[in-house]
């Protein structure tokens, strides 16, 4: 992610000065060019306070509980920035620096914006996975927990025979009960996180993870609610078809489509990232020209 480079890059091109002894249309370039970086130095201040909440996230997997409010600040910052110089009247010679300049603020600061997006997305949303990896591993205890009877051959007279298939009947009972019990606990919490992550807004870099993550908890639970079913039923024939269902559910978030689709989101943010940083050569290739062909 480059974050603020571009708005540096930006007033490393306009700080450019002309040479001396200049027509009239060069001293007019100039004296734009004077003000557009009158108005970056006026904001210096704060556009260094930008680029600092930048570097933080950036430096961190973690960004702290102030990383966000400095990153909204910076995207305002940059806002005004892009205003002051739209409201700057600039030369007939001048113009194509100005689109340029306007474009690659106005770039930087959709780029903040998201880096925003993100920061705000992230805790809520790696806090609900937490929850949810805590919730399997509960499930995964309590299912290894469970002893279900082994079936074995049986001798003694019929009524002895008739009680131990109840005893046994009863145990298998008791068992799938208690597996069922703890898959919907586990369901119980992916409904609890599907809420939750449903009621967040996904960045476009992060969308296709959110996506899959909550198709995977909706199947998820209805996998589950059909297992839990099939084991309170005393015939359980389709324990091990749902079973693997069930697993694979829980899995789905991780399947090569999901990721796929991650990695082009990512892909697609550096392709963003890339325009800013030839937007920023744009400019200065704009400063070059101008010193080398007017008058």
């Amino acid at each position: 992610m480059l974050g603020l480079a571009a708005a540096s890059a930006v007033a490393a091109a306009v700080i450019v000065s002309l040479p001396h002894h200049q027509s009239r249309k060069r001293t007019a370039v100039s004296q734009y060019i004077t003000s557009v970086d009158g108005i970056e130095q006026q904001m210096a201040y704060s556009l260094g306070r930008a680029s600092s909440a930048y570097r933080a996230f950036a430096s961190s997997k973690a960004p702290g509980p102030g990383t966000a409010k400095k990153l909204a600040q910076a995207e305002r910052t940059l806002g005004l920035l892009a205003g002051r110089i739209s409201a700057l009247a600039a030369p007939p010679q001048a113009r194509r620096l100005r689109s340029l300049v306007l474009r690659v603020v106005r770039e930087e600061e959709s780029a903040t914006h998201e880096i925003h997006e993100l920061v705000v997305f992230q805790p809520p949303f790696n806090t609900a996975l937490k929850k949810l990896h805590v919730a399997s591993q509960t499930m995964s205890k309590r299912l290894a927990a469970v002893h279900a009877p082994v079936p074995h051959a049986i001798r003694g007279t019929k009524k002895q025979i008739a009680q131990a298939k109840a005893a046994f009947a009863a145990k298998a009972n008791a068992a799938a009960a208690a597996q069922a019990d703890a898959v919907m606990a586990y369901d119980a919490a992916a409904v609890g996180v599907e809420r939750s992550l449903r009621e967040l807004r996904a960045p476009p870099v992060l969308a296709p993870a959110y996506a899959a993550q909550v198709a995977a908890l909706t199947a998820t639970v209805k996998a589950g609610s059909r297992l839990a079913a099939e084991l309170r039923n005393p015939a359980r024939t389709k324990v091990a078809e749902l079973s693997r269902a069930f697993a694979l559910a829980t899995r789905r978030s991780q399947t090569l489509a999901a990721q796929r689709a991650e990695v082009a989101a990512v892909k697609a943010y550096d392709r963003r990232v890339r325009k800013i940083q030839a937007s920023a050569a744009a400019v200065r290739d704009e400063i070059t020209r101008l010193q080398q062909q007017l008058p």
